[in-house]
């Protein structure tokens, strides 16, 4: 399909993954390696001859090597596609934050972990709130499972960089996968007050208080699943997760906490994935969904 196009249509292919912000690694190196082709110019950088253009595609192919394996040196290459055009950039750009940090993703696509680390520090000693820098630091504690240096990374970067929804949730993840059920829920706390309208974060929040237990956390989590089901109404995770929610609220440990309101949003769970499920489900599927509900509710109730 790539060498049915011509250069130009090439070309604006790449500027639209860029403005778009695409990744589609393999093709970006299809397209820069039909593109070089097709103008027999001897380097990528040669064959654009707008120079804001030349290194805007210089920085994506390189992105898009490093994806694609190609950080290291192949079979009869003496330095690997990434590491040149990463090289070409700082030649041209040797003061640019934005081309030190390609480098230490290029060393950590190497494996060199020690020579990105240092990087990014040298990056946070010249602008301590380097949004990148410091998520490119966490990640790497991450990849190495020391996860507790990344939860230190991102928990310190947050109180700084509030607004960075995109650390809260990296950050929810990591005290998840410690089992830290109560700093995770703090997380989606602060992703629901920026976006309220996000079922995501409701649906987030509900399970891990659901995980959690206790009386005043089921009750938040049926009150957060309920959210999610009113902003997503067809959301089968949802109402799976209300449905569940409320059977445990009738079982017998909360006997004396019972109330109208939660048989209610029981029912009305099962109704809606009744209703949802019998859109798309065969008649035998539909006959395996309403005998768990049965069983489900014997077992709440026993």
């Amino acid at each position: 399909m790539v060498k049915q196009q011509s250069v130009s249509q090439m070309k604006a292919r790449l500027s639209e993954l860029r403005k778009t912000n695409q990744r589609q690694s393999e093709l970006v190196l299809e397209l820069a390696e039909a593109i070089q082709s097709g103008q027999g110019a001897r380097s990528l950088a040669a064959a654009f001859s707008d120079e804001a253009e030349r290194w805007d595609v210089l920085e994506q192919v390189a992105r898009a090597a490093m994806d694609c394996g190609r950080a290291r040196p192949t079979r009869g290459e003496e330095e690997s596609l990434a590491a040149t055009l990463v090289k070409q950039l700082a030649a041209r750009f040797p003061e640019s934050n934005r081309v030190k940090l390609l480098q230490g993703e290029l060393f950590e696509a190497q494996g060199d972990w020690a020579g990105a680390t240092q990087l990014y520090d040298e990056l946070l000693t010249e602008t301590p709130n380097h949004a990148a820098a410091t998520k490119r630091k966490a990640v790497i504690f991450k990849s190495r499972g020391d996860i507790p240096k990344a939860i230190s990374v991102l928990a310190a970067y947050v109180q700084q960089a509030m607004a960075d929804y995109e650390a809260w949730v990296e950050l929810s993840e990591l005290y998840l996968s410690r089992g830290d059920f109560q700093r995770a829920a703090f997380c989606f706390e602060e992703l629901i007050l920026s976006n309220p309208l996000s079922p995501v974060y409701h649906i987030r929040y509900a399970e891990t208080l659901y995980t959690m237990g206790s009386l005043e956390n089921l009750q938040l989590a049926r009150k957060h699943y309920a959210n999610a089901c009113k902003i997503q109404p067809d959301d089968a995770r949802s109402l799976l997760g209300l449905y569940m929610t409320c059977s445990a609220l009738n079982s017998e440990k909360f006997i004396k906490q019972r109330t109208p309101i939660n048989e209610e949003l029981e029912a009305f769970a099962v109704s809606r994935l009744k209703q949802l499920y019998s859109k798309q489900a065969s008649a035998p599927q539909l006959e395996c969904l309403n005998e768990t509900f049965s069983k489900m509710a014997l077992t709440t109730s026993s």
